[in-house]
């Protein structure tokens, strides 16, 4: 299991210039979303087992997504004042740094 980003296929498979957080596993890929009216998502570190996964959208607001919570904002650590980027979480997922 790999985490990073790419242009997901559009409604008619053609690709799409908008760039979102996945998971690359061997057989597929899983693309994250984006949180709200975003266009952009970047996925930099994952927990052991892949079921947490951390990172950034287009306004430097940093994410933890689990396939339960889906990508939730972690912005209002420092109150939206300054560009915040999650790039690693522990092996268990507990926390994250960036």
């Amino acid at each position: 299991m790999v985490v990073g980003f790419g242009e997901p296929p559009g409604p008619n498979g053609e690709f799409s210039p908008d760039v979102r957080a996945a998971i690359f596993n061997p057989r597929n890929v899983q693309y994250l979303g984006v949180i709200g009216s975003h266009v952009l998502s970047y996925a930099y570190g994952a927990n052991y087992d892949g079921t947490v996964v951390v990172g950034h959208n287009d306004f430097n607001e940093a994410y933890r997504w689990t396939q339960g919570t889906g990508m939730q904002s972690l912005w209002d650590v420092d109150a939206g004042t300054s560009t915040s980027i999650a790039y690693r979480t522990s092996a268990d997922g507990t926390l994250t740094v960036g």
